[in-house]
This record gives structure tokens, C-alpha cells and sequence, in this order.
């Protein structure tokens, strides 16, 4: 009990406070109002008087604008577990003066609220923020940067609590017949490409690299006596300079004989650090390989909508219709959830079906015994005497 009366009937306070650093502090006060509400009064001042004191001596909170400097230059460093990659840092920025600063820039991190948050969903789905609704995955994407901010508020101790973010994106639960190429597609189109451009189109549809990854290739990543590659960088347009590929982590991607037959005639004598499509130490632009693509599907009588991602999808297409499994297919495409893979996997359904005979055991070790007809009234017993017809 804090407020009691003492042995010379005096009403008075007594209660122990814990400071934020530890520390415990006595409070032992006789009351100026000699009442018990006086007294309840007077230690519920005293509560006050001690939160304030202590708010004054901490840290103030700082708003998301005096934040954000040093969490974008957290994002970029060693001290993130997964450092964003230089592209990322830019498409954040983007995000950030765009659409995230002009709304909540001036509140504390400490008074963003899931309400204020709700309230920046529906301005960026109706176009308050900029000249045009934006999508359902552009919101997340803008919300997903807003949550990592207030995460590392979290770590530094401006916040205790995230407050609830909904950042799920909406992706088709499978890949559409006019997503990706048939064989015969695939045919055609490499057969319609133009020479000097036969040899990326292949390799990106027999490897499913990345575009990026497609620029970032140097000689030294190919060996051609052991049929394969491997992805180390990606190549950046806005920077113009490689930097690690999406996921951080190399990864070797086997190749296949057509891939191989159209490297070989332009390896040449380069030197390994040169790039292998393009200039020597500058890549080919993606708007160029674009343009290529479109004068292919021209000539091939294509009719589906061709983009340079599209070849990716066509790879991970063919896999899967060819039976290789879905863990290897994410090994070789750089995928580090089977859920990217989900959008494929009804190109295989007899193969799925197939796994079924696998709970039952081989039909070589059962031993099914036909069964024993039954010996009725009318046909008699098995110790013989006839049967009544037969009479």
C-alpha cells in the first residue's frame, strides 16, 4: 500500500520507483493534505512529476524525415543483415520523396498509428497522393518501405510496438498460356532473331538469367568445356555499374547444347573480364535488346505480347513441363521460395499425379490371394452330397 497512515497518525506516501536505467528510487513523503484523498491526490502528482522528469531526459523522438538519412544509410550498410543493393536504395528513395515524405515526413515515429497508416493506403489508391491511382502491388511495395522503417525504429528503441501493416501483394495463381513461349514458340522466335542478337536471346531463354544478369556476364563466368555459368552481378542501368544479384548469392545455371553452340562462335580471343554481350567492358542497353525482341516477333508471326522477362518465365516454363523438380529449378533461377514457383506448377499435373503410386508398394511384393466363393444352400457343401436340383 503507497498511501498509509504512519504510527503517529500522520497520512503519508511510500512506494518504490524504477528508473529507466535500473535504479530504484524510495519515496517516502507526508502528505500536505492530511486526507486520504489528499493523500491519493498527492502521490498521484508525484507519479506525474516523476514521467515527466523522465521524458525530459530521454531521447526525443525523432519524425520519419529526421529518420530517414540514417536508415537509408542503415539499408546500404554491413550492419543490415541483407545490405539492399544500390538499385534498391535508388527505388527507395523514389518511393520515400514521392509519396511517403509529403504524407507522414513530419510525424513522429512513436504517433504512426495503424489508422494513419490505413488513411495513406487510401490516399495512394485513390490518386491523392500523385496524378494517378497506383495498383495494389505499387501500394504494397510503398508500405513494405514503410515497415521496414518503422522495424529499425523499433530496433533503435524509438517504438516498442509495429503497429499492423498489410503489405501482401497480389500475384495470378498461375502464369497465363500468353505469359510464356511453347517450344514451337520459342523455335520460331530464335530461328526469326537477328544474328547479332541470337546468341543473348538464347541464353536467356535456355538459362532464365535476369536481364541485369544477362549485362552483367563477363567470359570468366562461362566454362564451355563444363557447360555451364555462373551468376556472380547484375548490371544496373541508373548506376551504370555491376553490383551482387537479386538474392545477394551467386549461383551456377547449367546450359544446354544450343545455348553452348551460340556462345562459341563469339568467344573469340576476349579477355575474361570483358563483357560477353555488348562492347567489351559496356553491356548491351535493355531498350536495344527490346527493340530486337520486337523485330523477332514480327518476323516470327508471334502474336503474344513479347517482353524480355517473358523469356524467364518461358525457361521456368519448359523445366517444368520436363519434369525437373521445383527445388532445382529455384536453385538454377535464384528463387528462395517454392511459392514463386507456385504460378507454374499446374503445367505438370500428371507429374504431380504420378507421385501418388509412391504410399502404395510395388505390385511385385503383394500377394493377393483371390477370394474363396462361397458355398450357398442351393449349390451344395463342400463335403459334397449334391445339391437339391441336382436330385
Amino acid at each position: 500500500m503507497t498511501v498509509r497512515k504512519s504510527p503517529r497518525g500522520q497520512w503519508m506516501i511510500d512506494f518504490r520507483h524504477t528508473k529507466p536505467d535500473g535504479s530504484v528510487l524510495r519515496v517516502r513523503k507526508v502528505s500536505p493534505v492530511q486526507t486520504k484523498r489528499g493523500a491519493q491526490a498527492f502521490e498521484h502528482a508525484l507519479f506525474e512529476a516523476l514521467a515527466r522528469e523522465e521524458e525530459d531526459q530521454t531521447e526525443p523522438r525523432p519524425t520519419l524525415s529526421e529518420m530517414w538519412p540514417e536508415f537509408i544509410a542503415f539499408q546500404a550498410s554491413s550492419a543490415n543483415k541483407r545490405p539492399n543493393r544500390p538499385r534498391t536504395i535508388l527505388e527507395a528513395e523514389r518511393m520515400w520523396k514521392a509519396y511517403l515524405e509529403p504524407v507522414l515526413g513530419d510525424q513522429r515515429v512513436d504517433q504512426i498509428t495503424a489508422r494513419a497508416i490505413d488513411r495513406l493506403t487510401t490516399k495512394l489508391q485513390s490518386g491523392e497522393v500523385s496524378r494517378r491511382p497506383l495498383s495494389h502491388n505499387s501500394v504494397a511495395n510503398i508500405l513494405g518501405l514503410l515497415r521496414r522503417m518503422l522495424n529499425v525504429a523499433k530496433r533503435w528503441s524509438y517504438i516498442d510496438e509495429v503497429p499492423e501493416i498489410c503489405t501482401l501483394k497480389k500475384k495470378p495463381e498461375r502464369l497465363e498460356d500468353d505469359k510464356w513461349l511453347t517450344q514451337e514458340e520459342t523455335t520460331a522466335l530464335l530461328e526469326a532473331t537477328e544474328p547479332e542478337w541470337l546468341a543473348v536471346v538464347t541464353v536467356a531463354v535456355r538459362t532464365g538469367l535476369r536481364v541485369g544478369e544477362l549485362q552483367g556476364l563477363r567470359w570468366s563466368d562461362v566454362d564451355l568445356e563444363g557447360e555451364r555459368l555462373v551468376v556472380q552481378r547484375s548490371w544496373s542501368e541508373i548506376l551504370q555499374e555491376p553490383g551482387p544479384p537479386k538474392g545477394g548469392r551467386p549461383r551456377e545455371v547449367p546450359l544446354t547444347w544450343d545455348a553452348l553452340a551460340a556462345l562459341r562462335p563469339i568467344r573469340g580471343k576476349r579477355r575474361d573480364d570483358a563483357f560477353i554481350f555488348g562492347d567489351a567492358y559496356i553491356p548491351f542497353h535493355q531498350d536495344e535488346l527490346r527493340r530486337a525482341l520486337g523485330r523477332a516477333r514480327r518476323s516470327s508471326g508471334l502474336t503474344k505480347h513479347l517482353h524480355i522477362h517473358m523469356l524467364r518465365h518461358t525457361w521456368a516454363s519448359h523445366c517444368i513441363l520436363r519434369g525437373v523438380h521445383s527445388r532445382v529449378v529455384m536453385m538454377w533461377g535464384g528463387w528462395t521460395s517454392e511459392a514463386m514457383l507456385a504460378r507454374y506448377a499446374h503445367l505438370a499435373p500428371r507429374e504431380v499425379e504420378s507421385l501418388i503410386q509412391r504410399i502404395a508398394p510395388k505390385r511385385r511384393d503383394l500377394r493377393i490371394v483371390p477370394p474363396v466363393p462361397k458355398v450357398g444352400h442351393r449349390l451344395g457343401t463342400a463335403g459334397g452330397g449334391g445339391s437339391k436340383t441336382a436330385r
